[in-house]
């Protein structure tokens, strides 16, 4: 192993201590003593389906930094949704998605002071299709489930004005540790903030998203 190998392959040999159940702790506790209660958020992609069902707008703030994943500027995204479509703005890139009966128009802009304009030699965009290309944006909203039940409930907190259920993890073998915390929106089950970060004595790697901006009330569209 080099000394720049990243992080990810140190996680990768974690695991498979941890699956011998050699010298790990979980919570602070060794492997020995942990009981799985079954406990845990009771939140999950269900839960945010059944909550959110009506319009909203999320931005999120995310970075990541260390020597096994490189470091990068804070970047923000957003997503929104009411019943006239979709808004989504990443990386520079604004782009909507109008419904047109079953089906979705496109519409992008292209400079900041520019307006919409409509993309005319898209094809009709379907729901799977529109979907597909924010999915890793709606991943974030349910970003929970690596600690599953082994999570511990450590309090609520307000993130982007909004109470959230915070929970943590955390593993450590061998001078390696691994950490999750969650902030959980309590009226929607929207993962609102997360953070991970793993390390050892001479290096380390993590990454965060936070949300800055969460309405499920007076949202619109940007005019097209």
């Amino acid at each position: 192993m080099t000394k720049k190998q990243p992080l990810l392959a140190l996680a990768l040999v974690m695991m498979a201590v941890l699956l011998a159940g050699c010298g790990i702790t979980i919570n602070g506790k060794p492997l020995s003593q942990q009981t799985d209660s079954g406990g845990g958020s009771e939140y999950g992609p269900d839960y945010v389906a059944q909550h959110l069902t009506g319009d909203y707008w999320i931005t999120y703030r995310y970075s990541a930094s260390g020597s096994g994943t490189g470091s990068s500027d804070a970047v923000d995204m957003t997503l929104a949704r009411t019943s006239e479509g979709y808004y989504w703005k990443a990386f520079g890139d604004e782009i909507l998605y109008i419904k047109n009966g079953d089906t979705y128009d496109t519409y992008l802009r292209t400079t900041a002071d520019a307006g919409f304009t409509k993309f005319e030699n898209s094809q009709p965009v379907t729901q799977a299709e529109m979907e597909d290309s924010f999915s890793s944006f709606t991943a974030f909203m349910t970003q929970y489930g690596e600690a599953g039940s082994g999570m511990v409930k450590a309090g609520t907190e307000t993130v982007a004005g909004r109470s959230t259920e915070k929970y943590t993890w955390n593993a450590s073998l061998l001078g390696i540790s691994i950490d999750y915390a969650y902030w959980i929106d309590q009226e929607t089950g929207v993962c609102l903030k997360y953070d991970y970060s793993m390390s050892t004595k001479s290096e380390g790697a993590g990454m965060t998203f936070e949300c800055t901006e969460f309405k499920t009330s007076n949202v619109t569209l940007p005019a097209h």
